[in-house]
């Protein structure tokens, strides 16, 4: 807030510690500078309530807070909308989802990725019916031979399989032979659920190998 402007000489005053009010004196009267306002004197009383009158006015009209402005609104119109949407705040937009890495149906993904999510969907939803558990302590790679025909897999088998151990990044091919027996079982048990998917959008006709990785059992038997 800015300060009262103080008055100069000529004007009203007010003495710094004293309380005194200065008036000014007309010339001839004889008296000096500074002389001390008496409740005897008439003429001065008028000026000297002028005077504060004036002053008071402009620290007042300075300071004083500017009103703000505030938009026209119509009645009509707010009681016509319902009572939850007045001065409702908009409700923030929830976070898009993120899309599935398992969904066979996303467009744009290679007819290969496309069929091993949905070989993998049926996986997972048989998986107490056809269970599939890694007898070794390596890591499986199996390749489940699929064809496909129509938006139909016609033919299941497994393709090829090979074995990593779980410290190392190579993998060696297993031989037919040396596959393990309940994979051939688990596959077996799969194919009538594969058979009867429809895929829609489905992968170009064709011979596809999408493989499927186990993970080792420490307590398995070792890899042949």
């Amino acid at each position: 807030m800015k300060a009262c402007p103080r008055a100069r000489d000529g004007s009203a005053a007010a003495r710094e510690g004293s309380g005194a009010l200065a008036v000014p004196q007309g010339p001839g009267e004889g008296l000096p500078p500074g002389h001390l306002w008496e409740d005897g004197s008439s003429m001065a009383r008028p000026f000297l309530f002028l005077s504060l009158l004036l002053l008071a006015a402009a620290c007042s009209d300075r300071d004083a807070p500017r009103p703000v402005p505030v938009p026209d609104r119509d009645p009509a119109v707010d009681l016509a909308r319902p009572l939850s949407s007045r001065e409702a705040i908009p409700p923030a937009s929830a976070p898009s989802a993120a899309p599935d890495p398992n969904d066979p149906a996303e467009p744009g993904i290679p007819d290969l990725a496309r069929l091993a999510r949905y070989t993998f969907r049926t996986m997972l939803r048989h998986e107490t019916l056809c269970r599939f558990d890694n007898p070794f302590r390596d890591r499986l790679h199996v390749a489940v031979a699929i064809e496909v025909k129509g938006g139909r897999m016609t033919r299941i088998g497994v393709g090829h399989v090979g074995l990593q151990r779980e410290a190392s990044g190579e993998s060696r091919p297993l031989a037919e032979g040396q596959w393990p027996r309940e994979l051939g079982t688990y596959v077996t048990c799969l194919a009538p659920h594969l058979q009867a998917v429809t895929m829609a959008p489905s992968p170009a006709d064709g011979g596809y190998e999408p493989i499927y990785t186990f993970s080792g059992d420490p307590a398995g038997r070792p890899a042949p």
